[in-house]
């Protein structure tokens, strides 16, 4: 039987639509030391989100590297291109 045609279907659909108006921010990096950390933010509120830890940011789906801030504007993590 396939996925669109079983009872979990619509289970499948209610979560699908849960998650259009839920924002996510995750670390995407393993825990431990790392040269670079990656942090995902998606959803709705992910532009202003994303705004408040870095500043300004540009058009979506495209990877940047930004300094990262907390909320009193202290740098976190900075950003760098260089070894």
């Amino acid at each position: 039987m396939s996925r669109g045609k079983s009872n979990s279907g619509v289970t499948e659909n209610a979560e699908r639509q849960q998650s259009t108006v839920d924002t996510i921010v995750a670390e995407a990096t393993p825990q431990g030391r790392a040269g670079v950390s990656v942090v995902r933010v998606s959803g709705p509120n992910a532009k202003s989100i994303a705004e408040a830890l870095s500043g300004k940011v540009g058009e979506p789906r495209v990877a940047r590297v930004r300094p990262v801030v907390d909320s009193e504007n202290a740098l976190i993590a900075r950003s760098s291109t260089k070894p």
